[in-house]
């Protein structure tokens, strides 16, 4: 549940979030109507077969974010970071070069 408390603190405390990452984050449908106020830069992270957030809510807040990137580890399931360490850790250091 890490990705949505994530969520909804940087939707209720934006002016203290610089950035955000979200790896197959639940609650995304329920804040479907807020996620276009998120303006940091946001990093979104989905295993391929994540059988506990469906990728569309990663599509999702790719789609109403508009400082995000969107980025499928394929064939990970929801704990993706943990089947694929070196693309996640590849990505989230490139991520965080940027911002």
């Amino acid at each position: 549940m890490g990705g949505r408390v994530a969520l909804e603190f940087c939707l209720d405390h934006p002016d203290l979030v610089g950035g955000l990452v979200l790896v197959g984050a639940v609650g995304v449908r329920e804040n479907r109507d807020r996620l276009s106020a998120v303006r940091v830069p946001t990093l979104i992270v989905w295993g391929g077969a994540d059988a506990v957030s469906p990728i569309d809510n990663g599509r999702l807040l790719n789609e109403k974010i508009s400082a995000s990137s969107f980025f499928v580890i394929d064939g990970a399931p929801h704990p993706c970071y943990l089947a694929q360490p070196a693309i996640w850790h590849r990505e989230l250091v490139s991520f965080l070069e940027k911002i």
